[in-house]
């Protein structure tokens, strides 16, 4: 059985992909309804008939507060043809390409780490709204309350605060600059994306923000030549090159990818009771390539031996230009008293040539048991064990070594209760 591992993660290679938001400030209780709706008015007027449909193109910018060196760029792809069909695509090279979308019956996220998830219920109703905030949808179509709450400073400017109720789901507060009669903020509370959830262990939802500047007129349109998101420590920045207002999508631009498609009919997976109690699952998975180094050393230099050999794993991959898709991993092969057989890579998108002692090998395909761990390292040895008893009482068996997947960075996240850590079991 995995031994205990203490582990000094060093900063996590897949950097998640973020969406688009900002954390919001209390806002003063006295309303002005009428106020509120005539300046809604005004904004709507403003922002002028919105084309049927919408390509925008840019680039985009992800920095990290405190992390001055942290930053994480690329491209993006905005389309949007109605009120139910949008799709969002970041391309951030070798990190992969983080989607967002929305069909009539589908709102969707797919990560090129976690993979795909399809918002239900609640999160689907605010992401809805997201998407139709983003692409310029009029504020009386979205809520049913709108109310003039108070003035504040945003950006050396006097700014009206609206406070914006849908039919459900919490207000929303809208920042409006008065005399120009443009939105410069958005703060709403959205689903947090898989990917910043756990590498920063954040809850399901977070207070986010949107900011909007440089507005430029777009046959016939204002549009927000360049869009601000803050979500925790990150903020992204869209900076918009190209607007296609004669964009007419064909039969496959808001198809949503295979991967959601199968999970469109699937029962959601819930990995916690209501308890918080982490949820032992049977998965089948697909082979995963990886580049790794494999070591034995004694048990009490497991950590010193994964801070050495993970960054020497990722220095190589980028070095040659490879595709990382995830966080790092390390795997147990054998494990004894006075020596553990230990591996600790990095995932990539296809196999690659090895150099010294990183070589490509991969991660098996087939059933594996598969269990979240929360919490410090030290206890990692506890969930392994639970891992494997649920494995007997399902009268299954185990058929390779264990590995764990370290989601969350720990130099972003200083709180260990807060570190999420995946634990994979293959079994017969």
């Amino acid at each position: 059985m995995t031994p205990v591992v203490e582990l000094p993660l060093p900063r996590c290679a897949c950097t998640a992909v973020l969406p688009l938001f900002l954390l919001c400030a209390a806002l003063p209780a006295q309303e002005k309804p009428d106020e509120g709706k005539a300046l809604v008015a005004r904004i709507d007027a403003a922002r002028g008939k919105l084309p049927a449909a919408l390509a925008i193109e840019g680039t985009f910018a992800i920095t990290f507060e405190g992390q001055p060196d942290a930053r994480v760029g690329g491209t993006f792809r905005h389309s949007y043809a109605g009120a139910d069909n949008a799709r969002h695509t970041s391309s951030m090279g070798e990190w992969g390409d983080m989607e967002r979308g929305l069909t009539k019956d589908l709102t969707w996220e797919l990560d090129p780490g976690m993979g795909g998830k399809v918002h239900r219920g609640a999160q689907a109703v605010v992401t809805r709204r997201y998407f139709a905030l983003l692409r310029g949808a009029s504020a009386t179509q979205l809520y049913r309350e709108i109310a003039r709450t108070g003035t504040e400073q945003v950006d050396g400017r006097e700014h009206v605060v609206l406070r914006m109720t849908p039919a459900q789901g919490k207000p929303d507060t809208w920042y409006v600059d008065a005399e120009t009669a443009t939105v410069s903020r958005i703060a709403i509370m959205l689903p947090a994306p898989e990917s910043a959830a756990l590498t920063w262990g954040m809850d399901d939802w977070i207070a986010a923000q949107i900011g909007f500047a440089d507005w430029k007129k777009v046959d016939g349109s204002l549009q927000p030549g360049r869009h601000t998101m803050k979500m925790g420590p990150a903020t992204d920045t869209y900076t918009c090159t190209k607007f296609d207002a004669a964009f007419k999508p064909d039969a496959e631009a808001f198809t949503p990818p295979a991967a959601i498609l199968a999970l469109k009919n699937q029962p959601e997976v819930k990995e916690f009771d209501d308890t918080g109690k982490p949820l032992h699952h049977v998965v089948e998975r697909e082979a995963q390539p990886v580049a790794s180094v494999r070591v034995k050393c004694k048990p009490a230099e497991i950590s010193a031996t994964l801070a050495t050999i993970l960054p020497e794993v990722g220095a190589y991959l980028t070095s040659i230009g490879a595709k990382m898709t995830g966080p790092p991993f390390s795997r147990y092969h054998a494990v004894s008293d006075t020596e553990v057989d230990i591996e600790g890579g990095m995932p990539v998108a296809k196999p690659v040539p090895g150099k010294g002692r990183v070589v490509a090998g991969e991660l098996p395909a087939g059933k594996c048991a598969r269990v979240w761990h929360i919490g410090p390292y030290e206890k990692l040895r506890e969930s392994h064990l639970a891992l494997s008893a649920w494995v007997t009482q399902q009268k299954g068996k185990q058929r390779g070594a264990p590995w764990e997947v370290y989601w969350t960075d720990p130099g972003m996240v200083p709180d260990p209760a807060k570190w999420r850590t995946q634990l994979f079991l293959p079994i017969d």
